[in-house]
């Protein structure tokens, strides 16, 4: 990508980009800015956007200094290289296929208006709600009490069993009934679906609420990462939803010496 003579040029140092050989999390905005810093200031040659399960390009530059779950990363990967810069971005939502020494694509990617409806589930709590852009529009949270051990056995611990089954069923159906009021209002317009918390119970969780499965098509690969669901955990998951993490190559990977 050519760069205007006359405008000034930016040190990279001055981006806010990660110090070589190191990473760093960037929440949506800043993140925009970053792509606009670099699309004026440094010069680009090729802005790669790599779907999910998709082969490394071929004319991208060595990227084994990334670590392997960034490179088969389940969201897809951004990779923009230059004579004197490579990063690799990654996102939690999906990356289309595209190509090119601008960064158009990777703009529109990066600022496209997303909803996303959000479960945090665990045994004992739940929240639920839909985010716009990283802003939460509604939110629903409640507690729901489940034994998690029984010392005893024999018929005391078969009778442990299923009360903690009715338990789990009851927690499942509150949180399914809750997110489907939550989420009806912006049914036209949800994008994606978020989970967090344990897998198993996730996975239990959403083969009983039919009115989560037609999201199912749309759940994000990675899970959010919760302790204990609650509004707060909603907050910060809309948060990082919506955040990047930018990868800088070692010095020597980056000039290719």
């Amino acid at each position: 990508m050519d760069r205007d003579p006359a405008r000034p040029q930016a040190a990279h140092r001055d981006i806010e980009t990660p110090a070589p050989g190191s990473d760093r999390y960037l929440p949506r905005a800043r993140a925009i800015e970053l792509i606009e810093r670099l699309e004026s200031d440094v010069e680009v040659e090729t802005v790669a956007l790599i779907p999910p399960d998709t082969d490394l390009p071929s004319n991208l530059p060595d990227l084994a200094w990334l670590p392997e779950n960034v490179r088969r990363n389940k969201a897809g990967l951004v990779v923009i290289s230059g004579p004197e810069i490579l990063l690799a971005l990654t996102s939690p939502f999906p990356v289309p296929a595209g190509s090119s020494s601008d960064f158009t694509e990777l703009r529109k990617f990066a600022a496209r208006r997303r909803t996303v409806a959000i479960v945090l589930l665990r045994l004992g709590a739940y929240a639920v709600g839909v985010a716009v852009d990283g802003k939460l529009e509604v939110t629903k949270s409640d507690t729901r009490y489940v034994k998690g051990r029984h010392k005893a056995g024999g018929q005391s611990q078969r009778r442990f069993e299923r009360n903690r089954e009715k338990w789990v069923r009851e927690l499942f159906d509150k949180a399914c009934r809750d997110a489907k009021e939550r989420f009806a209002p912006f049914s036209a317009s949800i994008d994606h679906l978020a989970l967090g918390g344990d897998r198993q119970v996730l996975n239990s969780f959403m083969k009983r609420c039919d009115a989560l499965s037609p999201l199912q098509d749309r759940l994000l690969p990675a899970r959010v990462a919760v302790d204990r669901p609650n509004t707060g955990a909603l907050e910060t998951a809309a948060r990082d939803l919506w955040s990047w993490r930018v990868h800088r190559a070692p010095e020597s990977s980056a000039t290719g010496k």
